[in-house]
């Protein structure tokens, strides 16, 4: 998870600790000091996000050509989604492969819109933004089941990751999908399934009677 926070960090130029409004064009130590008296609360990215065209207009701090290039980078500011199910629960044995659908949801994009090259103030060349998926235990987030990574640029991607029932217990992971170039774009989605003893699973495959002689 720190490859891929420092990949944020590293495609929009920005230090560790540095404020993640600073993606956002025309933001400089001035402006978020015009945002604080116009905003009456401290800024901060997800602040600025919420407001509409019109409300950011309103705050006055910006001047016209400014505002229209804040304006276009926070419509096109990744808002994602994550949902995930397991397509055969109830049917897990020890050592079944378990499959798990993910449906990764570009909330900011209409129907059949892609995602442009990404947008950084700081970054040389013309990029595509990268999804990573990681599939980990959903309490200390600490052991990791399964990474992929989704190249697609469509409003809405899906992959069906397998990962190998190694016990026969219940588990609870979290799928998680983080954006490999915005500074803290993620979706995260618990699930919770249970896999059964080998003998308590149904022999799913058909034999001839004289092949057990």
């Amino acid at each position: 998870m720190q490859l891929v926070e420092f990949s944020q960090r590293f495609n929009q130029g920005l230090w560790k600790d540095t404020d993640p409004i600073y993606q956002i064009p025309c933001i400089t130590e001035d402006t978020l000091k015009k945002l604080k008296r116009a905003m009456k609360t401290k800024p901060d990215l997800g602040k600025l996000l919420a407001l509409t065209n019109e409300e950011r207009e309103e705050l006055d701090v910006f001047a016209a050509t400014e505002l229209q290039a804040v304006n276009e980078a926070c419509s096109n500011y990744p808002r994602l989604g994550v949902t995930a199910q397991v397509l055969n629960e109830g049917d897990i044995g020890l050592h079944d492969f378990i499959e798990i659908k993910v449906r990764m949801e570009r909330k900011h994009l209409k129907e059949n819109e892609e995602q442009g090259f990404v947008h950084s103030e700081n970054y040389p060349h013309l990029r595509r933004e990268r999804l990573h998926i990681m599939i980990v235990d959903s309490i200390k987030e600490q052991f990791i089941f399964s990474y992929q990574w989704e190249d697609g640029q469509g409003a809405v991607e899906e992959q069906i990751i397998k990962i190998r029932a190694m016990a026969p217990v219940k588990f609870k992971v979290a799928v998680q999908v983080t954006s490999d170039s915005y500074i803290g774009v993620q979706a995260r989605t618990d699930l919770e399934f249970t896999v059964k003893k080998r003998e308590e699973v149904e022999d799913q495959f058909a034999y001839h009677e004289e092949d057990l002689r």
